[in-house]
Parts: structure tokens; C-alpha cells; sequence
């Protein structure tokens, strides 16, 4: 019987991603410097948001109090930093996504551009403020004008889906371009698809190759994903199991299911790599961690089996009743012979 089903990516769609965290898309690193990071500012005349009645502050430790007190004093930095706390619930500040906006709100006046783009998506989301398309079209364009790529891109997909504004595809894909040149790895794979599909621009293989690998390069996990099922399979790019069993290994550690299950095959027949029964069991674990029904049938064969842990037929069944569980019909069968043989 094979070993197991594998299902590669063959096909890129073209849908165009917009994950926000709260109240923002942009993900900052948690250790990252916030003084160094915030744009330099201070606010304009009649910016200051009022500061009598800032509940929650006895909760606050000294350094956080003394953060608040240099925001309200108009430091913009600062007011970033606060904005950042209470969006969070960080640093003894509660989370308060209305307190939130409100410093955003500041530091954004004051020209800084990661402000304004929590703002913005504040206004798209209705989180901490009232939900406006309108206001959060225009505050991207304030942090675009200023060349913040995250900004540009989620101004690309104001334009692709009418969000605030008319639909114009063609002004989204010159917004995806300057996010792109700028190293935006998500406006990069748009591009990707842009070209792959012949959405506004003449269809070009090499162009989309060429976009999906800077994205795949900067370890965007469908990027990373997709680029190796080409080299796999050798469609609009060379034929190279060894590059794409890489690519798959990038988009694995970052979590894609597909790429797991993709790379822990290759591992296991040694398909234009060197085969290794430890990596078939890191790999398949981790999509069967996912509850991917497919991969707890195959993490049980490798338990039953041996291939690359020790033999625990206690463990294959558990993973083989979760499998059956989940629909696997496979696992069903596996499932029905054991029961006939302790008959």
C-alpha cells in the first residue's frame, strides 16, 4: 500500500491577503526598541489628547507612569509607546483599544508613520473608534506618502477590493510595485500572482517567478511554498527536487501544512534528497500537530513501523483512531484490521 496520499500546491489563486493584528497589520517584533523605531515629531497645535482623566493609572509601575507623563508633555515617541501598551495590555496598562487609538491618534499627528497606520486600521477594523473606510484610506495614504510599505500595501488592497475608495486595480498593482521595491514580502507575492493569473499586466511566467522568490527569500511561507512546488515539479521554473525540498523545509518551519507533509515525503523516499527518517518524523508531526487527519495516519504507520522513532503500536493506534476520527478512511481500515485480529 503507498505509505501515504500527497497533495503538493500546484496552483496560486489569486486572493489577496489582508491579515491585521490588533489594532494593526504590522507585527512588531516584541523586543524591538520602540525609541528607535517611532518617527521623530511633535505635536501639532491642539493635538494633545486630554489628559485630566486617565483612569487606570494607579495600576501603573513608576517607569510606565513616567512614559504616560512624557507622552502627555508631547513626545511622540512616547505617545506611541503608550498607544502600543494599552492596545496590548502591556507594561501595567490595560488594555484599552479606545485609549489606544487616542495616542495613536497623537503620534500620528505628529507625522509618524507606523502611528498612522495603526490608526488607519483602526478605522477599518472599528476598533477603538468608530469603523470608517473614508478616514482609514486617507491615514494610509499619510503613511504611504511617507514611504512606509505596510502603508502601501494595505492601500493596494484598499484599491483592489474598494475599500474607501473606487476599485482601481491598476493604481492597487503600482502600489504592490512600491511596496515590493521597498522588500514588502506579501505585496511581493501579490505581484507574483498579478503576473501568474495576467490581472492588469500581460501575462509573464518569468516576471511572477522572478517576484516569488524575493517573497519566497524573505521566508513568506505561501511564497516559500508555492516556489518549491514549481521547482518540484518543474513548471515555469527549471526542475530542482533538492532547491524546492529547501524551499519546503523554509515554508515547514513557518507553519505551511502543505510544505510539511511535502518535505517529510521527501525525507522519507529520499526524492532528490538525502533520505532521513528523522526529518520524515519532525516534519509529519508537525502537520499532524495541525489535526491534519492524513498526517495522524501517517504518524501512526511511522509508530507502527519504526521509521524514524522507536516502535510504539500504542501511540500508531491513538493516532490511527484520531485519524479514523477526523474522516480518513484509510485510518478506518487500519482501525477495522487490528479490531479483526484480536478477534
Amino acid at each position: 500500500m503507498f505509505y501515504f496520499i500527497l497533495r503538493f500546491l500546484l496552483v496560486i489563486v489569486p486572493i489577496f491577503l489582508w491579515g491585521c493584528s490588533s489594532p494593526s497589520r504590522v507585527e512588531l517584533d516584541p523586543d524591538a526598541n520602540l525609541e528607535e523605531i517611532a518617527v521623530e515629531g511633535t505635536y501639532p497645535e491642539g493635538a494633545r489628547p486630554d489628559t485630566a482623566h486617565n483612569g487606570g493609572e494607579s495600576g501603573l509601575n513608576p517607569a510606565s507612569l513616567a512614559l504616560l507623563r512624557r507622552a502627555e508633555n508631547g513626545d511622540s515617541k512616547s505617545a506611541f509607546a503608550v498607544a502600543m501598551n494599552y492596545a496590548e495590555g502591556a507594561k501595567g496598562f490595560p488594555k484599552d483599544s479606545a485609549k489606544a487609538f487616542k495616542w495613536f491618534e497623537v503620534s500620528a499627528k505628529s507625522g509618524n508613520a507606523y502611528a498612522q497606520n495603526f490608526v488607519a486600521a483602526a478605522f477599518s477594523k472599528g476598533e477603538g473608534v468608530e469603523k470608517n473606510a473614508g478616514a482609514a484610506y486617507r491615514w494610509w495614504c499619510k503613511a504611504s506618502d511617507l514611504g512606509y510599505p505596510e502603508a502601501m500595501y494595505n492601500l493596494a488592497v484598499c484599491n483592489m477590493r474598494g475599500l474607501g475608495c473606487a476599485i482601481n486595480r491598476e493604481k492597487a498593482f503600482e502600489l504592490f510595485v512600491k511596496a515590493s521595491e521597498a522588500g514588502h514580502a506579501q505585496s511581493q507575492f501579490n505581484l507574483a500572482l498579478f503576473y501568474l493569473n495576467g490581472i492588469v499586466v500581460v501575462k509573464s511566467s518569468d516576471r511572477a517567478m522572478y517576484w516569488l522568490k524575493l517573497a519566497a527569500d524573505s521566508k513568506h511561507p505561501l511564497a516559500c511554498a508555492a516556489y518549491a512546488g514549481f521547482l518540484y515539479h518543474g513548471k515555469h521554473l527549471p526542475a530542482d527536487k533538492r532547491k524546492a525540498a529547501a524551499y519546503w523545509e523554509d515554508a515547514a518551519i513557518l507553519g505551511n501544512l502543505h510544505a510539511q507533509k511535502n518535505v517529510a515525503k521527501m525525507y522519507l523516499a529520499g526524492d532528490g534528497i538525502e533520505a532521513n527518517k528523522g526529518k520524515f518524523f519532525k516534519y509529519m508531526s508537525m502537520a499532524a500537530a495541525q489535526g491534519d487527519a492524513e498526517s495522524m495516519f501517517n504518524l501512526g504507520v511511522a509508530y507502527e513501523r519504526g521509521d524514524g522513532i522507536a516502535r510504539n503500536e500504542e501511540a500508531a493506534l491513538a493516532l490511527y483512531r484520531k485519524s479514523a476520527a477526523a474522516g480518513f478512511e484509510a485510518a478506518k481500515k487500519k482501525l477495522n484490521s487490528y479490531n479483526r485480529a484480536e478477534r
